[in-house]
């Protein structure tokens, strides 16, 4: 009941969802003082097209759409960094950390994996998201970390990884954990939502569903000077990654905020009850410029949602059957007393965790 936060009651206090924590959240940081004044700040005065500033989203909407929000600290913090760039909480003064340093040394072994890596090389390119090519050899201030391909969950497609956290002089230590976590909704305030549309619609049918934005994460700019400790080398050539990486300990903290203030604009602009209705919604998202693909926007009587089965009609969540079976046969096989590795161990109790959500 107190652990997994899955018992709704009358009595007990509503959750606080993301947008209402928008209206106290202390604002996104800028970069450290020390940072403008290193080589790397040199090397963005030097090769200013290799940094530039890219999104999609339509700052000028966004911001008059949150000209009544009242935390306006945090608002001018988010409209900075759609203007200037993120920067990730990061304190760039780590004692013994190389000006330039190059992690980028893991091979790819696998031929189709590193077509992969090469097709979506060519496709960030495409979309400005990576620079073209700038040589063989770092500037002053620059990173490069180590990229690898791993599958899907459930899906018969890859994913590019962009390791923050290999070591040594890993990006991601240069990120204090406790400063980048954002009080993200859940299942919970999904099922608070539910009761309130059952208590006021009494037997009405109930449409549960779910809108995906398009590479969310990736239509985020960073800050140049974060830019610099994200170079991208493949067969050898160097690419700077100008947009918030999901590798990045910072990067859902970064997108939380700014969604939490999309999702106050739906609440209290335009009176989306519940984030009831499912147009408007997406149109809201195509004023503001956040970009969406139809296979992604999913609805019905049923839905999964975070790998649960969710009915509002029955007012249950549970696990799907198949999702259900393949943690049994997992079990089962896990229980064979083959020699393993700790991260298998660690895999198999998150997902075993995971499910003691709906079967505690």
């Amino acid at each position: 009941k107190y652990a997994r936060d899955f018992v709704w009651s009358d009595s007990h206090a509503t959750r606080i969802t993301l947008a209402v924590a928008t209206e106290t959240m202390p604002p996104l940081p800028g970069p450290p003082a020390s940072a403008f004044l290193s080589a790397g700040a040199e090397t963005i005065k030097n090769y200013p097209h290799l940094f530039p500033v890219i999104t999609p989203i339509k700052k000028f909407a966004f911001r008059n759409y949150l000209s009544t929000h009242p935390n306006r600290p945090l608002v001018d913090s988010v409209l900075r960094g759609l203007n200037e760039g993120f920067w990730p909480w990061a304190d760039p003064d780590e004692p013994d950390r190389p000006i330039t340093y190059d992690g980028s040394h893991r091979p790819i072994k696998d031929s189709r994996h590193m077509q992969f890596i090469r097709d979506q090389r060519d496709a960030e390119i495409a979309l400005g998201r990576f620079s073209p090519s700038f040589g063989t050899e770092l500037l002053p201030g620059m990173s490069s970390i180590p990229i690898g391909v791993v599958p899907k969950p459930h899906l018969d497609k890859l994913r590019l990884v962009v390791d923050h956290s290999a070591q040594p002089h890993a990006p991601n230590a240069l990120i204090p954990r406790e400063k980048v976590s954002v009080p993200l909704d859940n299942l919970h305030n999904l099922g608070q939502t539910l009761r309130d549309l059952r208590a006021k619609h009494g037997g009405a049918k109930l449409i549960v569903f779910k809108s995906d934005v398009s590479q969310a994460y990736r239509r985020l700019p960073m800050h140049p000077l974060w830019q610099l400790k994200q170079i991208i080398t493949i067969d050898g050539q160097r690419h700077v990654d100008h947009c918030n990486n999901f590798g990045n300990r910072g990067a859902g903290g970064i997108w939380g905020v700014f969604m939490g203030l999309v999702t106050w604009i739906a609440i209290r602009r335009e009176r989306i009850e519940g984030l009831g209705s499912y147009a408007k919604m997406l149109r809201l998202w195509d004023i503001l410029g956040v970009p969406h693909e139809e296979p992604k926007q999913l609805f019905g009587e049923q839905l999964t949602i975070i790998g649960f089965e969710v009915d509002p009609n029955a007012m249950t969540i549970t696990m799907p059957t198949q999702s259900r079976h393949d943690l049994l046969e997992a079990t089962r096989d896990f229980r064979m007393g083959q020699r393993l590795p700790l991260r298998s161990f660690q895999r198999m109790a998150g997902w075993i965790n995971w499910s003691l959500n709906v079967y505690p």
